[in-house]
């Protein structure tokens, strides 16, 4: 499982790669068409783009900022004070942690069915609700319901998530993501790749459970 994995990323990595896994958003589809179905929000940003977020679960705020490829197939995640980002490859299915420090990186499988990240799913239900402006861009708000529950989210006009709320068991927020700043500006293309020379840690497998 992606979140035994999680447990053994370096550093802050783990704390907020667990806040991304576990976290404050509706699923991420594996294959999904552009639009969800009966009118609902584009699934995937047709822009390049870049957002800052801050991101709150568990009584933990995280700086996060994400790097979306136009078509939302690749994406880089940073967070504040950290020398290492995530890489996610939707199309492969692989998930990496780069570190710049040791010029190394950790690759590991990745199952959508497992993520709730800065996209949204194509299993969901959406009832669309009023307009907002959040980081100073438009966005329209969305009641988002999935088998694991429901939550609200605020998608622009070309796909991107301003600010979502996933709702607990009591109704209350139980964790949430709302942007800061956003870019229109094309990042480069290697920005989603590993740099060249970097050698690959193997991730260690899970211990088995003694026996009882």
């Amino acid at each position: 499982m992606l979140h035994s994995r999680v447990r053994r990323l370096p550093g802050r990595w783990a704390a907020v790669t667990a806040l991304v896994v576990s976290g404050v958003m509706a699923g991420l589809p594996g294959c999904a068409p552009a639009q969800a179905g009966g009118g609902g929000p584009k699934l995937f940003p047709t822009r390049d783009a870049q957002v800052d977020y801050t991101a709150t679960a568990g009584g933990r705020e995280n700086h996060i900022r994400v790097y979306y490829q136009a078509g939302g197939r690749h994406l880089r995640v940073e967070a504040r004070g950290q020398n290492s980002y995530l890489l996610i490859d939707l199309p492969a299915r692989r998930m990496q942690v780069v570190m710049d420090q040791t010029k190394a990186v950790m690759d590991m499988p990745f199952d959508p069915d497992h993520m709730r990240s800065f996209l949204l799913s194509d299993t969901a239900h959406y009832t669309r609700g009023g307009t907002e402006t959040v980081a100073g861009v438009p966005c329209t708000d969305w009641t988002v319901t999935v088998d694991q529950g429901s939550g609200r989210d605020c998608v622009t006009a070309d796909g991107l998530i301003l600010r979502a709320v996933a709702a607990s068991d009591t109704g209350g927020p139980s964790g949430m993501i709302v942007a800061t700043a956003v870019s229109y500006d094309t990042p480069p293309a290697d920005m989603f790749a590993v740099p060249d020379g970097y050698r690959t840690l193997s991730v260690p497998a899970p211990r088995a459970a003694a026996p009882k």
